[in-house]
């Protein structure tokens, strides 16, 4: 760069995860500061000179200028950003809105008047004998998780990022394998996971889950000591049950489906 007379620069404001380094250069005559590629001589001795990497792990990211109209100086403060940090810090959000199911028996049922056939808790039982059941509110937790991948991530980058959507994709429907976070052996569901890959820059994926405790010990009808994994479907199989002056529809047989496989989210985050 022919045109530069002068050239220095320093380290400011260092921290542990960015720093901002200054480049001060100027011209010593007129003559060389009305050039017309004057200020693009400037810019392009930034970027070949100002370092890609400094202190290990913070890489360049970018730069702003100014002019000092008393000395005709030009400061540069090149950004250095960690990129490890933004790939280690996961953003967690919830969703405790709950949802609904039908149920085809209650916790406890009252006759009125008082002597009417015994269901067993089963729910509006009709003339054809039919337990039609009814839709309640139930405890439902969906969990978010976001996490930012580096530009060139081996996990998410420009020679992964499709393995990982297919990756992605493939589990999509699965339960936890073994105990994950504060959640025990199929107590999380993973939804699947959304995001956009755009090469050359930070990409942001988001994980979806659901999250239904296991259970032990419960009873339906007089059908005691059922246990479900928390994302079991338990069903319910009735009988009529006669007697001289009544005819009841009772619980039978309860059935648990284990209707999801399950796969080990240790590295689901890469």
């Amino acid at each position: 760069m022919k045109m530069l007379s002068g050239v220095s620069g320093n380290a400011a404001d260092v921290g542990p995860s960015d720093t901002t380094v200054v480049y001060d250069l100027w011209a010593t005559t007129r003559a060389e500061r009305d050039d017309p590629g004057y200020f693009e001589q400037l810019v392009n001795y930034v970027l070949d000179n100002a370092p890609v990497v400094i202190l290990g792990n913070q890489f360049r990211k970018n730069f702003r200028w100014r002019e000092d109209d008393d000395t005709g100086h030009f400061l540069f403060d090149v950004l250095f950003s960690s990129l490890e940090l933004s790939e280690s810090d996961l953003k967690w959000s919830y969703d405790t809105m709950g949802g609904t199911i039908k149920i085809s028996t209650s916790r406890a049922t009252q006759s009125y008047p008082a002597g009417g056939p015994n269901h067993q808790n089963a729910i509006q039982v009709d003339d054809d004998g039919d337990v039609q059941g009814t839709e309640v509110v139930i405890p439902a937790l969906k969990l978010s998780c976001k996490k930012k991948f580096a530009r060139n991530s081996p996990i998410y980058g420009p020679d992964t990022f499709m393995a990982f959507i297919k990756t992605m994709s493939s589990h999509t429907g699965k339960t936890n394998s073994g105990p994950y976070l504060t959640f025990a052996d199929q107590e999380l569901l993973f939804l699947g996971s959304t995001g956009q890959y755009e090469e050359g820059k930070e990409n942001e994926v988001e994980y979806h889950f659901a999250a239904s405790l296991n259970a032990t010990g419960l009873t339906i009808g007089a059908i005691t000591g059922i246990a479900k994994k928390g994302h079991d479907f338990i069903w319910i199989a009735y009988r009529h049950n006669l007697t001289a002056s009544q005819r009841s529809r009772r619980p039978a047989f309860a059935y648990v489906e284990r209707v999801y496989d399950s796969f080990s989210f240790s590295n689901l985050f890469g």
